[in-house]
């Protein structure tokens, strides 16, 4: 059995405010991010673009701070393309990949998951989206555990290996 270390479930609230007693997701997010000093992977089928949403700029913020190593990981190439130009602009070293359908319309990149620092992992419901953030019950689970992030590495490794995920190349 691995080890495990500093687990927490955190939840978002569909009504409004967070009740008390209640560890709210997005804010958790933000922290998580907010902590990657040395990379960050992001997978997630579906990710909010807008410069506004919280989260994109906790990413913008870390790049400042400690210009990380970003790869995301999404479902469609026009939402990679754009995460790469958006964020490979701002001075760090940034990868974009896309699920291939192989021409099977419902085979779907499905992952919720962020990576820091190739220890601290992040697996939930939610898309990185603002409905999913302030509208929708989701919840997440973060822990540090290095073999589960090896293992999600290594997942995401074989799926490039076999060209399920394809990396947009710049223009």
């Amino acid at each position: 059995m691995s080890e495990s270390s500093n687990i927490r479930l955190a939840f978002t609230w569909p009504d409004g405010p967070i009740p008390s007693g209640v560890t709210d997701l997005e804010g958790t997010l933000e922290e998580f991010i907010s902590k990657s000093v040395r990379s960050i992977d992001i997978m997630a089928y579906h990710h909010t673009l807008k410069d506004e949403f919280i989260l994109n700029k906790t990413i913008e913020s870390a790049i400042r701070e400690y210009r990380p190593k970003i790869r995301f990981f999404t479902n469609t190439e026009s939402t990679a393309r754009i995460l790469f130009e958006k964020y490979g602009r701002l001075g760090s070293d940034v990868e974009a990949w896309y699920w291939n359908h192989l021409g099977i319309e419902y085979s779907i990149f499905h992952l919720k998951t962020i990576l820091v620092n190739d220890r601290h992992i992040y697996i939930g419901s939610a898309n990185l989206s603002t409905a999913a953030m302030e509208l929708s019950a989701e919840c997440g689970i973060f822990l540090t555990d290095k073999k589960i992030a090896m293992q999600l590495k290594n997942y995401i490794s074989d799926l490039i290996k076999h060209e399920r995920l394809l990396k947009v190349i710049s223009a």
